[in-house]
């Protein structure tokens, strides 16, 4: 029901904007009917329709702080910075301008020298307290059967519940390469815990990718990239390493239209892993993993949006019991 009333909608804002052009031809005097057309236009993400309208009417009110003013965003919208620049900067001293004209064309300035920086960092942190009912994952009675006889287990091996405190968080870095939207990104993940009382399970990780990624516009695909790139990652346990990831992997990134956003990507990690005084047998995992994820979201108006994922893979081991196929999916809403 929202789909359909989003694409409602938007046919009669496309039907607005053609009423109004055709107004305007008749009309161009008439400053409301283009202010309106600007408007609509601007509602259909249509900014290039919206900046036409703007600059004629600029031919009429030259120094309009508020046609300049959105001019000046436009342009920003469409990434041209320089052009950006010079018509906040004329809002910013135009005779009358409001003091809101002039902040808003300060902050619009203030955004460009942010967005024309090559170097971009941001990123997530999260952090919190945890329960576990059977933090170690192990049987909940100490007698199991093994081999058709009974075996009382040490209080070691059994389920135990456990409170842990943990950090998790995801920065990602990416310089232009001034070559036509071509970037160097990195992604750099990491967690690390601490449990209350079982101590083998205090863990840190951390995975760093990095490479460069490309602009398919080139090759007339807009809205898209396509990138390699190189996998680091290692893993701690009970304060000693406890295993270690080298790959590589490519990712690619689409728009089809202004509403939906694809994602896939397929890596390849060789993973090594540590036999340790706690655990003497891990390196039986020792081995590579070849894995996929293709994702969209689909946003079906100004307040909501889905999202779909689906992934996959395959891990060989070193001890044939350790390989597995994976495979899993996820459905959600915003």
């Amino acid at each position: 029901a929202a789909s359909a009333q989003g694409m409602d909608e938007r046919a009669a804002l496309e039907a607005r904007q053609e009423a109004l052009l055709s107004a305007m031809l008749v009309d161009p005097q008439d400053l409301d009917t283009a202010f309106e057309h600007a408007a609509v236009s601007v509602r259909l993400d249509d900014y290039e329709a919206a900046v036409g309208t703007l600059e004629r009417i600029l031919v009429m009110a030259p120094e309009s702080p508020a046609v300049l003013l959105e001019l000046g965003v436009l342009y920003y919208r469409l990434g041209s910075f320089e052009t950006a620049r010079i018509y906040l900067q004329r809002a910013e001293t135009a005779p009358g301008a409001s003091p809101d004209v002039v902040e808003a064309a300060r902050q619009f300035q203030a955004a460009i020298v942010t967005a024309e920086d090559p170097l971009k960092v941001s990123g997530i942190v999260t952090t919190g307290v945890r329960y576990q009912s059977n933090a170690t994952a192990g049987p909940g009675e100490r007698i199991v059967r093994l081999g058709g006889s009974l075996v009382l287990l040490s209080d070691t091996v059994i389920g135990k519940p456990d409170w842990n405190a943990f950090v998790a968080g995801n920065v990602h870095v990416s310089y232009d390469l001034g070559n036509q939207g071509d970037l160097l990104e990195a992604d750099i993940l990491f967690y690390g815990d601490r449990y209350l009382d079982t101590e083998r399970l205090n863990s840190e990780m951390a995975e760093v990718t990095f490479g460069p990624s490309f602009n398919l516009a080139r090759f007339d695909i807009d809205d898209a990239r396509f990138g390699v790139y190189g996998i680091v990652g290692g893993v701690r346990l009970n304060g000693g390493n406890y295993s270690g990831t080298l790959g590589a992997g490519a990712r690619l990134a689409i728009q089809p239209s202004s509403r939906s956003t694809v994602n896939a990507k397929i890596e390849y990690r060789h993973n090594w892993f540590r036999d340790s005084a706690t655990y003497q047998t891990v390196s039986s995992r020792n081995g590579y993993e070849i894995s996929g994820r293709l994702s969209q979201v689909l946003a079906l108006d100004d307040t909501w949006s889905l999202r779909a994922a689906f992934l996959g893979g395959f891990e060989n081991a070193k001890a044939s019991f350790e390989t597995n196929w994976h495979a899993g999916g996820a459905l959600g809403a915003t």
